[in-house]
């Protein structure tokens, strides 16, 4: 039995023909190797959970009509891939469906528990529509279908179903309404592209406070193909709010692992003008709040929460501001406090608190910033009592009156 090196592609992702992104070394295997024994040894070599990820094989061969790649699913694919003289595999990192279930941020309406709790078991709220199915317009987002008991959704947003289509019945889920634009239509599917980056609701409370970078869109069946993007805090009090799992939705972030996924609903918002950079041959991406967007600022907030995180979870208090500036680094950023109009679904204007309208979040501050609300300006004339100037805020990204 003899030996033969193998050179393995880890950690990467296919692009067409290309493998990009993975970090390269090598094995040396039987050259009656087993496809589980493989599994193995790779596992073994890059230390990660087999429970929680799935590693998935490939190999590029020649063939009569150009490169093609081949899935090594089997023995029988193994025993193929080391006839080659150099032989070479490519292996990606997919995070298990069981895995997914747990960690997959929900979007409200993905009916998780957590999700249920929050919408108030659906009764009084309405949900943001799918906008494949049901269109993208808010009397379309209204009116949801659900397949019966037997059908609900992975943590991945594929759709399980024993039912058939007349087993469907229209269910109200969600959140309000908003009374004067339609936040649907720009988080429709003709809406994702390559490269672009998303906010992507929280499973802890779901506000649209963690990013993915958009890599591939399928059609005609819908899927997007995303990478995580991670806090990666320079100061090291940062590092330790990070570090203890607390809210992030400003500063550095660096790719982490990719996912799949087909539940448009999890993503709330693009982030446009992203600022990116390159050190050390890492990319890093700066996410920062932009002049004339609305946020949500965690009340009461201090930096220190590091010290004794298991008195800051959800549900957290915030204070509703508009950005008037952007971030500067040796600045930080001015916001302004905004209040509910009375009588409105999600209508908010300026208002003062304690005397206060405007006041600079420090550049060391950004961590109080717990997410973008996504808003339209309002000019005052769509309906007795708005104020000119007001902004409609997207109420799924908004917390609840109770919180505010």
């Amino acid at each position: 039995m003899g030996k033969i090196g193998l050179l393995v592609n880890y950690d990467g992702h296919w692009d067409g023909a290309q493998f990009m992104g993975s970090s390269p070394f090598g094995v040396c295997v039987s050259t009656e190797e087993k496809h589980d024994r493989l599994l193995e040894k790779i596992y073994g070599r890059v230390k990660v959970s087999r429970d929680r990820f799935e590693l998935k094989l490939s190999t590029m061969v020649n063939s009569m009509t150009g490169k093609k790649i081949l899935p090594i699913l089997c023995d029988g694919d193994i025993e193929f891939l080391l006839l080659n003289a150099a032989p070479e595999i490519f292996v990606e990192v997919v995070e298990r469906l069981v895995t997914a279930l747990e960690t997959v941020p929900m979007h409200p309406t993905s009916f998780s528990q957590d999700a249920e709790d929050k919408a108030g078991g659906g009764n009084e709220k309405e949900a943001v529509g799918k906008p494949s199915e049901y269109g993208t317009s808010r009397n379309a987002d209204k009116k949801r279908k659900r397949k019966s008991e037997e059908s609900y959704e992975d943590g991945n947003g594929s759709e399980l179903s024993n039912t058939s289509e007349e087993e469907e019945e229209e269910v109200d889920l969600g959140y309000p309404d908003p009374e004067f634009s339609d936040f649907g239509k720009d988080r429709a599917e003709n809406c994702f592209a390559a490269n672009q980056v998303w906010a992507i609701h929280d499973r802890r409370d779901v506000m649209p406070r963690i990013y993915g970078r958009i890599k591939k869109v399928f059609l005609p069946r819908f899927k997007i193909q995303f990478t995580w993007l991670l806090p990666d805090p320079d100061d090291e009090s940062e590092k330790d709010w990070f570090g203890v799992n607390l809210p992030v939705a400003c500063g550095k972030f660096m790719n982490g692992i990719y996912q799949e996924t087909e539940n448009i609903r999890i993503f709330s918002h693009q982030i446009s003008e992203i600022s990116s950079m390159k050190r050390a041959g890492r990319s890093s991406y700066l996410i920062y709040p932009k002049s004339g967007e609305t946020w949500a600022l965690f009340r009461d907030w201090d930096i220190k929460w590091s010290s004794d995180p298991e008195k800051h979870k959800p549900p957290y208090k915030y204070e509703i501001v508009a950005v008037l500036t952007d971030f500067k680094e040796n600045d930080g950023i001015v916001v302004a406090y905004l209040s509910k109009v009375e009588g409105f679904v999600s209508v908010f204007h300026y208002k003062q608190k304690n005397g206060v309208l405007s006041f600079i979040i420090a550049p060391g501050e950004m961590y109080r910033f717990s997410n973008r609300i996504p808003s339209f300006r309002l000019t005052g004339k769509e309906r007795v009592g708005v104020p000119e100037g007001s902004f409609e805020l997207d109420p799924v990204s908004l917390p609840d009156n109770d919180q505010i």
